[in-house]
C-alpha cells in the first residue's frame, strides 16, 4: 500500500506526543512493507529512525503561513521568497519564539487554514496538491489531526484517493482559542468533515468525545490504539533509594505540574520520604515560563529546591535514560488527554503512573493495570496515590511489570498498524465501489 501521510513538522521545544505517534506509525507501516512517505508541516521532521522513513519538502512553512495570514504581498509573492522563508535553520529559529504569538492571531490562522481553498493560504494548499499529484499518486492519503481537514477537499478533487484522518487533542487546542473563533473553527471543521472517509482515534475516550464534537457516524470513526515499540524501550531495575516521582511532558498550566510540586512538597513531610526527589523533562527551557518560576519559587521557599532535577533533554535516547532514574511517573492532566503517549512509555519502561480520573487514564489503566488512578486537580488525592507506591517498592515494582507486559500485548506498534492497515484497505475498497 503506497500511504501519503500529511503531518506537522517536529517542534524541538517541548516533548510532542503527535510526533511520537506520527513517527511510530510510519516506522511501522514501513516495517510491514508498505511505502509511507512523510510530507511535513510547518517545520522540518526530526524522525527518530532517520534510516527508516523518508519526507518530501517542507509544506506549509511556518514563516510563510504567518505572513500569508497577515499581508497580502506574501499571498502572491514569488516562489523564491517562499522558498527562502521555508529554510530549516530559520523555520526553526522562528518556533523558538512561539510563546510570543497572540492567542487571536493563532485563532486567524487556524481558521484560515481549516477554510482551505477559501482561506489566505491557498497558495501554500495549491503547491500542495501539486506536488502530490506530480508525485505517484498514492492509495491513500493520511492527515495526523482534524485541524488539517481543510486540505481534503482540494486533495479529493485533483486525486480522487480516499483521505484517513487521525485524531489527537484537537478539542484542547480548538477550546483554548478566542470565544468568537472557537465557535467558528468547530462549525468550520463540521463541515470538512464530510470530506473525509474514515477518522481514526487512539481510544474510546476519545472517540467518544469527537464524536459527538463533529456529529460523526460510527460507520466513519474507527478506535485503534496507537502503540510503540516494546523493544526500544529496556526496563531497568526499579530504584529503592532514594525514591524518585518523575514528570513528563509539556511545563503548562493545563498539565499540572504545580499540582506535582504541592504533592511533592506534601510527601516531603513525611520522614519516611524524606530523601524522595523530584525529576522533570518534556520542556527544552521551562524556566522561561512564568509558570515554572512560580513553581520554583515555591519549592525553593519549601527548601526543597536541591531534591529537585530539571532534565532538559529528552529524546528517545534520553527519555528511556530519564525513565529508568524513576519510581513511578505523573502527569496530573487538568483535563481530559486523547492518549497520553507518556503513560505508555513510562510502563513500557516498567515504571508505574499515577493519573487522574479524566481522559484517556482511567482507559489506560484498566487495560495495562500499570498504575492509580486519583481526583482530578486533587493535590491531597495524587500525594496519596504517590505514596502509596512510595512506600511499596514490591506493589511499585509489581504494578511497573504488568504495565510492560500488557504494553507487549496490547499496545504494539506493529500489531496496531496492521490492525491501521485492514482499515485502510477496507475504507479503499469503499471508495473504489463508489466510483
Amino acid at each position: 500500500m503506497k500511504i501519503v501521510m500529511i503531518m506537522p513538522g517536529y517542534v524541538e521545544n517541548y516533548y510532542c506526543e503527535n510526533c511520537l505517534r506520527d513517527n511510530t506509525l510510519l516506522r511501522a507501516f514501513r516495517e510491514l512493507g508498505h511505502d509511507s512517505l512523510a510530507v511535513p508541516l510547518y517545520m522540518p521532521p526530526r524522525f527518530h529512525e532517520p534510516d527508516q522513513q523518508k519526507s518530501s519538502g517542507i509544506f506549509y512553512g511556518g514563516i510563510n503561513v504567518f505572513l500569508q495570514q497577515k499581508f497580502s504581498f506574501f499571498r502572491k509573492s514569488p516562489r523564491m521568497i517562499d522558498w527562502l522563508l521555508d529554510r530549516p535553520g530559520l523555520l526553526r529559529r522562528a518556533a523558538r519564539q512561539e510563546h510570543r504569538t497572540k492567542a487571536g492571531d493563532l485563532g486567524e490562522l487556524t481558521l484560515s487554514t481549516l477554510q482551505g481553498k477559501r482561506g489566505r493560504q491557498v497558495k501554500e494548499l495549491n503547491r500542495l496538491v501539486a506536488w502530490l499529484k506530480a508525485y505517484e499518486v498514492p492509495d491513500m492519503v493520511l492527515l495526523s489531526n482534524a485541524l488539517l481537514t481543510g486540505f481534503v477537499e482540494a486533495i479529493k478533487d485533483a486525486l480522487d484517493v480516499p483521505v484517513v484522518c487521525l485524531l489527537q487533542d484537537e478539542d484542547d487546542f480548538l477550546d483554548a482559542l478566542p470565544t468568537a473563533q472557537r465557535d467558528l473553527a468547530w462549525l468550520v471543521l463540521q463541515g470538512q468533515t464530510n470530506y473525509v472517509d474514515m477518522f481514526v482515534a487512539g481510544s474510546d475516550y476519545y472517540a467518544n468525545v469527537m464524536a459527538k464534537r463533529l456529529n460523526l457516524p460510527d460507520e466513519r470513526l474507527a478506535t485503534l490504539p496507537f502503540g510503540l515499540f516494546p523493544d526500544d524501550y529496556c526496563p531497568g531495575e526499579l530504584r529503592a533509594s532514594p525514591p524518585t516521582v518523575g514528570y513528563l511532558s509539556q511545563v503548562r498550566h493545563e498539565k499540572g505540574l504545580d499540582l506535582l510540586a504541592d504533592a511533592f512538597i506534601n510527601l516531603k513531610k513525611n520522614p519516611r520520604l524524606s530523601g524522595l526527589r523530584l525529576r522533570i523533562a518534556g520542556d527544552r527551557k521551562p524556566e522561561r515560563s512564568v509558570y515554572m518560576k512560580d513553581i520554583v519559587s515555591n519549592l525553593d521557599r519549601c527548601g526543597l529546591l536541591g531534591d529537585v532535577d530539571v532534565v532538559h533533554e529528552f529524546s528517545r535516547e534520553k527519555r528511556t535514560e530519564f525513565l529508568k532514574t524513576l519510581t513511578v511517573l505523573s502527569v496530573p492532566q487538568r483535563q481530559g488527554e486523547a492518549n497520553g503517549m507518556y503513560v505508555l512509555e513510562s510502563l513500557a519502561m516498567g515504571v508505574p503512573v499515577v493519573q487522574p480520573n479524566n481522559g484517556v487514564f482511567p482507559e489506560w489503566i484498566e487495560k495495562t493495570g500499570g498504575g492509580v488512578i486519583i481526583e482530578a486537580d486533587n493535590v491531597n488525592s495524587l500525594a496519596v496515590g504517590l505514596e502509596k507506591l512510595l512506600l511499596d517498592p514490591e506493589q511499585a515494582a509489581q504494578l511497573g511489570r504488568l504495565g510492560r507486559q500488557k504494553i507487549i500485548e496490547n499496545f504494539d506498534a506493529i500489531q496496531g498498524a496492521r490492525e491501521m492497515s485492514e482499515t485502510f484497505e477496507e475504507v479503499i475498497k469503499k471508495h473504489h465501489g463508489r466510483k
